[in-house]
């Protein structure tokens, strides 16, 4: 199955809809912030008041256990703390893919 790759800086394309196709992932760093979308958590929690159902697969390099705990419990697909393997990232977005 082919994939498009979507890039987005300070604001967030989920956010005015063009991210919302059939297909979607969301791969988003936990604690950087945007003046958009807030930090990961903020984006994650918008994304639920409106109903989104686009899986997020979470990257930090300054993750704790208590960020990750709300983010899994918030929904979140995966959280990844760097470094990490290419492989296990590309796994928790096939896995993503399938939801």
């Amino acid at each position: 199955m082919d994939h498009a790759l979507l890039m987005a800086s300070g604001g967030h394309p989920a956010l005015d809809g063009t991210g919302t196709k059939v297909g979607t992932v969301i791969l988003r760093s936990a604690a950087r912030r945007s003046i958009f979308s807030g930090d990961g958590a903020e984006l994650q929690a918008k994304l639920k008041a409106e109903g989104s159902r686009i899986p997020i697969v979470f990257i930090t390099a300054r993750g704790d256990g208590q960020m990750k705990m709300q983010a899994m419990h918030a929904g979140a697909v995966a959280f990844l703390s760097k470094p990490f393997d290419d492989e296990v990232l590309l796994e928790k977005v096939r896995a993503a893919l399938k939801r």
